[in-house]
């Protein structure tokens, strides 16, 4: 099983695409996965309320942050940016774009995997202007991929115990043989 919150920081000011977020999936969310599986899923709505690109060509970042609370505890994040662009036929649009899925690992020895990557979207296209408001937005869809289980922890051999003992068996009785010849 696999569950986790997320929270999306996004360019709220000028100068900048200002680009408004809302939760699409529940959050926390949690899906039944096992090794191998995959699921894609909506998991936030991004749009703009702008119906101008003016000064919405600067690159301005925008996050995700995860924090997984099963399989184990643990934290990561999907760095990306917003931008508007110019399409053909004088068409207006805001693009999201995600730089790198996240890999999340996990267990004694760091070996499970999961992974999360995002989908790049426009949002908000339109003839000559932006057509502003959540619903000419898009949706960015996360997919969840269990890659790998953890191995489990390293667990010393009952043999190397015992092979531990002799050793410290024989100094005893070396010392003790050293000590009595002595005498």
């Amino acid at each position: 099983m696999i569950s986790s919150s997320y929270s999306v920081t996004a360019n709220s000011s000028s100068p900048g695409l200002v680009v408004h977020t809302q939760d699409h999936a529940a959050n926390p969310f949690t899906y039944d996965l096992n090794v191998g599986q995959s699921k894609t899923f909506g998991l936030f709505d991004i749009w703009t309320n702008e119906y101008s690109l003016l000064q919405g060509f600067t690159s301005e970042p925008i996050s995700v942050q995860f924090g997984f609370t099963s399989p184990t505890s643990g934290q990561g994040t999907i760095n990306g940016q917003t931008y508007g662009i110019f399409t053909g036929f004088l068409n207006e649009e805001g693009v999201v774009h995600w730089d790198n899925p996240l890999n999340f690992a996990f267990g004694p020895n760091g070996d499970g995997l999961i992974q999360v990557s995002l989908s790049d979207e426009t949002f908000n296209q339109g003839f000559l202007s932006l057509y502003g408001g959540p619903c000419d937005g898009a949706t960015v869809k996360a997919t969840l991929k269990y890659v790998s289980d953890p191995s489990p922890a390293d667990v010393p051999e009952p043999g190397n115990f015992a092979l531990f003992g002799l050793a410290l068996g024989l100094l005893g009785f070396a010392a003790y043989r050293r000590r009595s010849l002595s005498e």
